[in-house]
C-alpha cells in the first residue's frame, strides 16, 4: 500500500453493564494494514501502540470492564479476495477463520488494497463482503463492516466506489456498519495531516477511528452481557 485536532466522537448514551464472571465478550477485526496499525514516524514503518484494536480495547474496557477483549487478526497488505479465500499474504480462508474463532463479534476493513487492483470490479468487490457477512453469520458471530479510513492519494475516489459497495452490502446483509471512511472526512478538517504516508492513520486517526468503532460495538457488547 503504497494536525488539527479534532473531538472524538461521544461515547455510547448506553448504561454500563456490571459484567459478571461467566460472561465475557471478544472481538476479532479483520483487515489489511490499517487495520492492524500500521504508521510512518520518523522515516520508518512501525505498528502503533495506539493501533485500532489496543485503542477499542480500551475504550470498551473503561465502559464495560476486562471481560471485553479485542484480538487483532488483520494481515498487512491484504486484499479482500486474499482474505476470503487464505491466499497470500492471507495464511486461512474465512471459512477456517470464521469456523475456529471464539469471537463473538467480527469487524472486515479491507479495500484500500483493492482500490489499486484494476481488475476487480464493483461486483466482485459485493460478492467478496457478501461472502464475508454471510459465512460470519453460519458461525453465529455478529458481523460488522468497517470502510477504511480515506486516503491521501488519487486513488481515493476509487475507494469512495468501494464504500458504497460497503453500504449496499451492509443494507443487503442486514449488518452494522461503522462508516470511518465518510466520518472522518466529514469531521476532521485537514484529515489528510495525519496520514504521515499518505494512506496509514497516525497515533491520534487510530484513536479517533476506536471511538467512532465504538460507538456502533458498545451497545452490541451491552447486549451480550446483559443477555
Amino acid at each position: 500500500m503504497p494536525s488539527t485536532q479534532a473531538a472524538a466522537p461521544s461515547a455510547p448514551a448506553s448504561t454500563p453493564v456490571a459484567p459478571t464472571a461467566s460472561k465475557t465478550v471478544k472481538i476479532a477485526m479483520y483487515g489489511d494494514s490499517t487495520v492492524w496499525g500500521v504508521t510512518f514516524e520518523t522515516g520508518a514503518y512501525t505498528q502503533s501502540p495506539h493501533n485500532q484494536p489496543v485503542s477499542l480495547q480500551y475504550a470498551l474496557q473503561q465502559k464495560y470492564g476486562a471481560s471485553v477483549t479485542v484480538d487483532n487478526r488483520a494481515v498487512p497488505g491484504a486484499t479482500c479476495p486474499e482474505l476470503l479465500w487464505g491466499q497470500s499474504p492471507a495464511t486461512t480462508s474465512w471459512t477456517q477463520e470464521m469456523a475456529h474463532s471464539d469471537a463473538q463479534i467480527i469487524t472486515m476493513s479491507c479495500a484500500i488494497n483493492d482500490s489499486f487492483r484494476p481488475n476487480e470490479t464493483d461486483q466482485d468487490f459485493q460478492f467478496i463482503y457478501g461472502q464475508f457477512a454471510q459465512i460470519a453469520r453460519q458461525y453465529g458471530k455478529t458481523f460488522i463492516i468497517m470502510t477504511p479510513n480515506p486516503i491521501s492519494d488519487p486513488h481515493n475516489q476509487n475507494i469512495w466506489s468501494l464504500v458504497h459497495d460497503e453500504q449496499y452490502v451492509a443494507q443487503v446483509q442486514q449488518v452494522n456498519i461503522i462508516d470511518q471512511w465518510d466520518t472522518i472526512q466529514a469531521t476532521i478538517p485537514g484529515w489528510a495531516s495525519h496520514l504521515a504516508d499518505k494512506y496509514h492513520p497516525d497515533d491520534m486517526l487510530y484513536e479517533y477511528e476506536s471511538q467512532t468503532s465504538a460507538e456502533v460495538i458498545g451497545p452490541i457488547v451491552q447486549s451480550l452481557l446483559s443477555g
